[in-house]
């Protein structure tokens, strides 16, 4: 198999783990469904609702983008997805050092910030250091830093996003031909890249329920 065909292979692996995603979607999140005694554990599902709607909203139009060869779009996007799947582990984590150590300040405010922060003067939760965060999921899965860091360079209009993409110098008599080069090595990474954020996403977001539950009956045993 070339690595044309390994390509396509890789795009329709991360076309079925979209559509499975995409028919995940939830349309409500009820408080009623929780504990009167907090209203962190709604919180916490309403981070996990958020997410995937988020996650589904970016990785199908980069999967479209990758099958028409847009691959500059696709990775764009695909570091959007990657951005999300580290916030979504960071909130598995927060969820599991709750259950540990039962700061309830703590992980409502964690739980807010995912929600609400703005970067914004003045507002009251501010965004979380977003490569810390990819820093933090590289450490289960090595290798995603260096992937973000590739990517962010194509995200940037630094050489990697532009002459580097765009153009194709002859050596023989140097005329500059433009257009979207198709040979990068970045592209069938960005497949690869976005399937398997994916899964992990998907991971996390069948974790989640059980760390939840677990929060509720915590609050409903105890004192908000």
């Amino acid at each position: 198999m070339n690595s044309a065909d390994q390509l396509q292979v890789a795009i329709a692996t991360a076309r079925g783990v979209v559509s499975d995603i995409a028919t995940s979607l939830p349309a409500s999140v009820d408080p009623a469904m929780f504990t009167l005694k907090s209203k962190t554990p709604f919180a916490a599902v309403s981070v996990r609702e958020v997410l995937i709607h988020r996650v589904s909203a970016l990785a199908i139009p980069a999967v479209e983008q990758f099958e028409a060869h847009r691959f500059l779009a696709g990775i764009v996007l695909t570091r959007s997805v990657l951005e999300t799947v580290a916030i979504a582990f960071a909130v598995e984590r927060a969820l599991n050092r709750f259950l540990r150590v039962q700061n309830k300040e703590a992980v409502h405010k964690y739980l807010m910030q995912v929600l609400l922060a703005r970067g914004t003067p003045g507002s009251k939760y501010k965004p979380m250091d977003i490569t810390g965060l990819v820093d933090s999921l590289d450490k289960k899965s090595p290798g995603i830093r260096q992937t973000y860091n590739n990517f962010s360079e194509c995200v940037h209009p630094n050489w990697s996003g532009t002459l580097a993409t765009f153009g194709t110098t002859d050596e023989n008599t140097l005329i500059l031909h433009l257009g979207a080069r198709q040979d990068s090595p970045t592209w069938g990474a960005g497949v690869h890249a976005l399937t398997g954020a994916l899964i992990e996403f998907q991971r996390i977001y069948a974790a989640l329920p059980r760390l939840i539950t677990e929060m509720d009956n915590y609050f409903e045993q105890h004192d908000a």
